[in-house]
């Protein structure tokens, strides 16, 4: 139907060049006006309206007859809307100069040319440079998200210094979004733009980046905004008629009128993580303006997938260091006091920013160590206690949503945590488990489970290794029967005790025990009988003496205890509790009970000795005294005191 109707009026333009006749230009205006009216309303789409429209203007630019000098210019609005909605226009160049002439006016036709030439080049010059936007523009979105040497870098970095340079990573993600955001502008010309991206942290759509005429908000919220829908439903939203606020679009600082929006979702696997929008004081988005916008929105997914890989290969590297390292570290000779320390600090570098417990013991008693520290405590009922007994691995997303329950122990300090990982480990002679919380909820993911799972198994382990390193060294320093320490460490222990002494100004106490008539017990009783008895003195000496006093079994039936800072009174007092408790508890063979009772000598550094070998010497005649005098007694060196 066009191609009769472009026939049609080409004739009649064609007729008039050779047989003229004029109208009144006022009509002639009138019709070139509204023609031109519709060149720049939405209702112009296609190349053969265009052609139509043209035709028509030149039509009426021959009517006017002696005007076509004036209404030649009309053309130029003409040629520029064609240029906006990209339509050819070079069939109708040769139109303007058909019209001049009957009336040829060489001022106006050099006037027109130039006017006409200024408006090709310009448009000839933006097209190129629209070209050249969306060839770089389709070379990004075509290009494959693979590792880049700047992850390489940051791995390396990780593995050979233990840190990440988050603020390197966050850069490069802001240049590629300042870029997209230079394209946007460039190619769509919009009044405004904003990049709004899904925040764990505050588990919201924040303002990343934006830029327009009116100031942007930097507090920027997309609550009740239309925006909103794009993202719930997962489309794009062309609002070509929305005549509303830009305070309403949740970006603007000011309450300013906007004609239309547009936004588009910006997904990653089916997964709306932001949303880029896009709008104009004044004029509509098409089509085109949608494609392009999609092509944007595939371009930011891109950058925020490869940033987010970034991460992630950042943080499995650090999760492989701290496990290396942690590994190595079990390798040696360690033991509990050294070994926990390292579990905490590994699992806080994997676990960036978590709050990290390390949970050890035998039930229903544990120790909790980290970020919160109790001793000897109970955990039953705790979300501790249900995994270590059921020897199950706990990811808990929100703990908010559940019934409040004791995390480790009642009465624990507030954690006021969301997220939880626990896995227990188990080895022969301990229970416990490794605990990691977050305040935000969601935090953690089944390969957090995996890794702290990894963290639990070398925490058994080495805790197993420490504690059988700890019984190994037990077994060189201390006596297997008594459970006291050996006559050699005594003397490391007395040695190392005089310097202090001496290095301080201060006092210190030695007391030298002797069962008495323990030979009758051997020979009367039997050598297993005796070996009861040594063992009840041992044990009533260790449980009756301060943590900072070293007992020992000096050799046969002899004991020693060293006591820092004690002068030879309180000594004297230590050694008198010790024999009336012997004396009290006895020993029971058969029906029958045995009473025991020790003798003891008191010797005090520097008043009785200033070396070693002189302070045994001392505590030694003193003990022959109080044997030589009757027994079941205690005498100091210097003096006697008491019995």
């Amino acid at each position: 139907m066009r191609k009769f109707i472009i026939a049609g009026l080409s004739f009649v333009y064609v007729f008039l060049l050779f047989f003229p006749e004029e109208i009144s230009p006022y009509y002639a205006l009138t019709g070139i006006l509204i023609l031109l009216i519709l060149t720049f309303s939405p209702l112009l789409k296609r190349e053969s309206d265009a052609i139509i429209i043209g035709i028509l203007i030149s039509i009426f630019t021959l009517l006017t007859g002696y005007y076509s000098s004036i209404t030649i210019f009309l053309f130029i609005p003409f040629f520029l809307s064609l240029m906006l909605k990209e339509i050819g226009y070079l069939y109708f160049l040769p139109l303007p100069y058909l019209s001049t002439l009957r009336n040829f006016d060489l001022y106006n036709v050099l006037l027109f040319s130039l006017t006409t030439l200024i408006f090709v080049v310009g448009f000839i010059k933006t097209n190129r440079e629209k070209n050249k936007l969306e060839k770089e523009l389709n070379e990004i979105e075509s290009s494959p998200v693979l590792p880049t040497n700047m992850d390489e870098e940051l791995v390396k970095n990780v593995l050979q210094k233990g840190k990440i340079d988050h603020r390197f990573i966050i850069d490069k993600f802001y240049e590629s979004l300042y870029s997209t955001l230079k394209m946007i502008y460039s190619l769509i010309k919009p009044s405004g733009i904003a990049i709004f991206l899904y925040d764990r942290k505050v588990q919201n759509y924040v303002l990343i980046t934006g830029k327009g005429i009116p100031k942007i908000n930097k507090d920027a919220s997309l609550k009740n905004s239309p925006v909103e829908i794009s993202i719930k439903d997962k489309k794009v939203i062309i609002d070509n008629a929305y005549f509303d606020t830009g305070k309403r679009l949740g970006y603007y600082q000011e309450d300013i009128k906007i004609q239309s929006f547009i936004s588009v979702p910006i997904e990653i696997e089916d997964k709306v993580e932001g949303v880029v929008v896009a709008d104009k004081i004044q004029g509509e988005f098409d089509e085109k303006d949608e494609e392009l916008m999609r092509q944007f929105s595939s371009e930011i997914s891109s950058s925020l997938s490869l940033f987010r890989y970034s991460e992630v290969s950042t943080q499995e590297a650090m999760s492989f260091r701290g496990l290396h390292l942690l590994a190595r570290m079990l390798g040696g000779e360690i033991e509990t006091d050294e070994i926990v320390p390292e579990i905490i600090k590994t699992t806080k570098f994997i676990f960036e920013g978590s709050f990290v417990a390390l949970i050890s013991g035998k039930s229903p008693y544990y120790n909790v160590y980290g970020d919160i520290e109790a001793q000897e405590i109970l955990i039953e009922s705790s979300i501790c206690e249900t995994a270590i007994k059921n020897q199950i691995i706990l990811l808990k997303e929100d703990l908010s949503k559940e019934k409040r329950r004791n995390i480790i122990f009642k009465g624990e300090p507030k954690l006021n945590a969301c997220s939880l990982i626990f896995c227990p480990f188990i080895n022969s002679h301990l229970t416990g488990g490794i605990l990691i919380l977050n305040r935000l909820p969601k935090k953690y993911t089944e390969r957090d489970k995996e890794i702290v799972s990894f963290i639990a198994d070398l925490s058994g382990t080495g805790l197993e290794k420490a504690w059988m390193y700890s019984r190994e060294k037990e077994k060189a320093i201390k006596d297997g029967l008594t459970g006291l320490y050996n006559h050699r460490f005594f003397q490391e222990s007395l040695s190392n005790a005089i310097e202090t002494a001496k290095r301080n100004g201060a006092l210190l106490g030695l007391i030298m025990f002797d069962i008495d008539h323990f030979k009758m017990f051997n020979d009367r009783y039997g050598h297993q009988i005796g070996d009861m008895v040594l063992e009840k003195v041992g044990n009533i000496i260790q449980n009756n003496i301060r943590k900072s006093d070293i007992p020992a079994r000096y050799g046969g039936e002899e004991f020693a205890i060293i006591l820092p800072d004690t002068g030879l009174e309180n000594s004297y007092t230590v050694g008198d509790k010790m024999r009336k408790i012997v004396e009290e508890k006895g020993i029971k063979i058969g029906d029958k009970e045995i009473n025991i009772t020790i003798s003891g000598g008191v010797a005090t550094f520097p008043k009785d000795a200033v070396s070693k070998d002189e302070l045994v010497k001392a505590a030694d005649d003193a003990l022959y005294r109080a044997k030589s005098t009757g027994r079941n007694k205690i005498v100091a060196s210097s003096k006697r005191i008491g019995k």
